[in-house]
C-alpha cells in the first residue's frame, strides 16, 4: 500500500498537482487540498480514490484534478483484467461509487461558484467599459462587465444561466473563477444574420469576427470547449449554419486550435476558418491577423 501511494503521490506531482505528503486517505470520499501557487486558504484541489485488495495485490484507482483549472487526472495501480470476473464486478462497483461521490462534489462546487458569480456579475459596471485589453485589441465591449481593473467575461449555458466568469487583467492574464463551469458553455452575442453563428476561442477574437461580419458570435474560451459548445448550438439550432474562427496554434504541437476546430466541424457539419500568416510573422488567431492588417495600412 505505501509503495501504491508514494507512487500516486509522485504520480500527481509530475501533473503539477501538490496533494498533502501526508498518506492520501483512498477511501471512497472526496479529499480538498490547497495546491501550490492557488490563493492562499483556497481548497481547489482534489482527489478521490479507492483501494482494494485481491490475492494480496492492491488495486487502486483515484481521481485528482483542480476545480481552479478544471484539470482531472486518473491514476490506477494493478491490473484489474488479470481479476475474476467477480473481482472485477466489485471493483467496478466501487469505481462507480467513487465518480458519484465526484460528481455530487463537482456539482456542488459549481453551484457555489455560479451563486458567487451571480452576486459579482451584479455589482458589474455593464456600460461605457473603457479597458487597457480591449484598447490593445482594437475591439469594443459585447456583453461584458467590469469590476475595478478587470473585465468579467460572463461564461454561460446555452440557457442562459451564468455558470462562472472569465476575469481579464490590464496586462491580458485570464483567469476563471475557481470551480465554475465551462465545459460546454460560452459567452454570445450579436443577433444572428442568415442563421449563421461563429465559434471562437477567446473573446477578442469573437469580438473581431464580429466588428468585421456583424454575425453573432459565441466565445467557446478554449480549443477543446470548441467540441462542446459546437455540439449544443447544433442540437439547439440544427438548421444553422456554423463557422468556426480556429486559433492557428501552429507554435503549439499538435495545433490544438485547429485540431479541436475540425473535430468540432466533424461533428457538427460546421465551416471552419484559419488565420493564414506571413512567414516569419508571428500570430495565432484572426485578432492578430486584424492587427497586422491595420500597421500594415
Amino acid at each position: 500500500m505505501v509503495n501504491d501511494r508514494a507512487e500516486f503521490l509522485s504520480f500527481c506531482a509530475e501533473r503539477g498537482i501538490t496533494v498533502p505528503v501526508s498518506a492520501p486517505a483512498f477511501d471512497g470520499k472526496v479529499h480538498r487540498f490547497h495546491n501550490d501557487g492557488d490563493k492562499k486558504g483556497s481548497k481547489n484541489g482534489y482527489y478521490i480514490g479507492f483501494e482494494s485488495i485481491f490475492a494480496n495485490r492492491v488495486y487502486c484507482y483515484a481521481t485528482v484534478g483542480s476545480w481552479k483549472t478544471g484539470e482531472q487526472h486518473t491514476y490506477k495501480s494493478g491490473n484489474e483484467n488479470k481479476l475474476s470476473p467477480q473481482q472485477q464486478q466489485a471493483f467496478r462497483q466501487q469505481r462507480d461509487a467513487a465518480r458519484q461521490a465526484y460528481q455530487h462534489e463537482r456539482e456542488s462546487v459549481q453551484t457555489s461558484a455560479a451563486f458567487q458569480c451571480h452576486g459579482i456579475w451584479q455589482a458589474a459596471k455593464l456600460k461605457g467599459i473603457q479597458h487597457p485589453y480591449l484598447t490593445l485589441k482594437t475591439v469594443g465591449a459585447y456583453g461584458i462587465g467590469l469590476v475595478r481593473d478587470r473585465l468579467l467575461i460572463p461564461v454561460r449555458a446555452l440557457n442562459g444561466q451564468l455558470t462562472s466568469l472569465q476575469f481579464i487583467f490590464p496586462d491580458g492574464r485570464k483567469v476563471f473563477k475557481s470551480g465554475g463551469r465551462v465545459k460546454g458553455c460560452c459567452h454570445r452575442f450579436g443577433v444572428p444574420i442568415d442563421n449563421t453563428i461563429y465559434i471562437a476561442e477567446g473573446y477578442a477574437t469573437g469580438a473581431t469576427i464580429h466588428q468585421i461580419t456583424g454575425h453573432a458570435v459565441a466565445i467557446a474560451f478554449n480549443a477543446r470547449n470548441i467540441i462542446e459548445v459546437a455540439k449544443n448550438l447544433r442540437s439547439k439550432y440544427p438548421d444553422y449554419d456554423l463557422v468556426i474562427a480556429a486559433d492557428n496554434d501552429r507554435f503549439t504541437t499538435g495545433n490544438p486550435g485547429v485540431t479541436c476546430a475540425k473535430q468540432a466541424a466533424d461533428i457538427t457539419g460546421a465551416e471552419i476558418l484559419i488565420p493564414d500568416f506571413p512567414e516569419g510573422v508571428n500570430g495565432t488567431d484572426f485578432n492578430d491577423l486584424m492587427q497586422l492588417e491595420v500597421s500594415d495600412g
